[in-house]
C-alpha cells in the first residue's frame, strides 16, 4: 500500500467534510462499487461509479443538519486500508449523533474502487483479513 493512498483517503474525507463532494471524488475510479452496510440504513445496495456515490450521499444526508466524519485510526490489510472513523451529525429535528463505526476502503492504481461500512472497526478490520 503506498503512502499516496493513504493521503488520498484522509483528503478525501477532508474534502468530504468541507462539502467539497466532486474533490473528494477526485481519487475514485469511475467503477467504483459502493457498500455503505447497515450501520444507518438497513439496505445490502450497492452503489457504482462516482454517480452512485453521488446518489447515495444526496439521499443519506438528506435528514442531518450537519454531518462530519473524523479518521481516528487506520491499518493497512493488503490492498485495503481500515479505518477506525467517528460520525458526529445532527438531525433536523435537532437529535445529535456520536458513534464510532468501521470502514474498509480499497485501493487499486491510486484510485479507490470499493468502500465497505461497518458497525465496529473488529468488523471491518476482521472482512479485510477474510478478503482474498
Amino acid at each position: 500500500m503506498s503512502e499516496s493512498n493513504r493521503e488520498n483517503l484522509r483528503r478525501a474525507i477532508e474534502r468530504w467534510n468541507a462539502e467539497d463532494l466532486e474533490s473528494a471524488l477526485e481519487a475514485v475510479s469511475e467503477e467504483v462499487r459502493w457498500y455503505p452496510g447497515d450501520v444507518f440504513l438497513d439496505s445490502d445496495d450497492v452503489y457504482v461509479g462516482k454517480q452512485g456515490i453521488r446518489d447515495f450521499l444526496i439521499s443519506f444526508q438528506e435528514p442531518w443538519e450537519w454531518i462530519a466524519l473524523d479518521h481516528l485510526e487506520e491499518e493497512e490489510i493488503g490492498d485495503e486500508i481500515v479505518v477506525k472513523a467517528r460520525f458526529r451529525a445532527r438531525s433536523h429535528e435537532g437529535v445529535d449523533v456520536d458513534i464510532e463505526l468501521g470502514q474498509r476502503w480499497t485501493y487499486r492504481g491510486g484510485l479507490m474502487v470499493a468502500f465497505h461500512g461497518y458497525p465496529t472497526f473488529a468488523e471491518a478490520r476482521e472482512a479485510a483479513m477474510a478478503a482474498p
